[in-house]
């Protein structure tokens, strides 16, 4: 990007939208995901390898979007905190920038959900 980087851009928004990165340099593949990118595309991109990620990004904000398991869940009791992954806040003993220590594993946390994490747990130990 001309202006900016894609990097700079989505740490400006607030709200955070389903993201692709497409980009000609390798070096960006691993940061892209520390951005909860759905999908990372290298230049040139083949028809297919785009169709299949756009097909990934529609199944992903419908799964969002439409009341799935997600939404059942207690909200004051579980988080998203990876687009993988949903903790279970009473089951929690550590995080880091990086990662959450549950009582048997550690998951990774997304640098875009830690403030999420954060004040959900000030509200839990508040209760």
């Amino acid at each position: 990007m001309p202006i900016m980087s894609g990097f700079a851009l989505l740490d400006d928004l607030t709200l955070k939208p389903q993201i692709i990165f497409v980009s000609g340099k390798t070096r960006y593949a691993f940061k892209a995901f520390d951005y909860d990118a759905l999908d990372y595309l290298h230049k040139p991109i083949l028809k297919e390898r785009f169709s299949n990620a756009a097909h990934k990004t529609v199944s992903n904000f419908k799964m969002k979007n439409n009341g799935t398991f997600e939404g059942i869940l207690p909200e004051d009791r579980f988080l998203r905190i990876h687009k993988s992954y949903i903790v279970n806040l009473d089951k929690f003993l550590l995080y880091n920038s990086k990662v959450i220590e549950l009582e048997n594993q550690q998951v990774p946390l997304s640098r875009n959900r830690k403030s999420q994490l954060v004040k959900a747990l000030t509200t839990s130990l508040k209760r």
